[in-house]
């Protein structure tokens, strides 16, 4: 499933757009398992802008560091705690 989080109502502001590059980047190393470039990148988008979703994604890096996902992972993540 996935979930969209509306940013803005037309053209983007040139950082917003910036910060959504970034983190679609992350995404994509997040995906192929690249979990230390993910997470740089996700950090120093934290620290421009407090988002909860980037403590989301740094959360799930730091269980990966302890418990690697298997090899043929689709990139999702089982909740265990609501």
């Amino acid at each position: 499933m996935r979930i969209y989080e509306p940013l803005c109502e037309g053209e983007p502001a040139p950082e917003l757009k910036k910060q959504t590059e970034a983190f679609a980047e992350a995404l994509g190393h997040y995906a192929k398992r690249e979990f230390q470039e993910a997470a740089a990148i996700i950090l120093a988008l934290n620290q421009t802008t407090r988002l909860r979703i980037y403590d989301l994604y740094l959360d799930r890096i730091a269980h990966f560091a302890v418990n690697p996902p298997p090899e043929d992972w689709d990139g999702s993540f089982t909740f265990t705690t609501k």
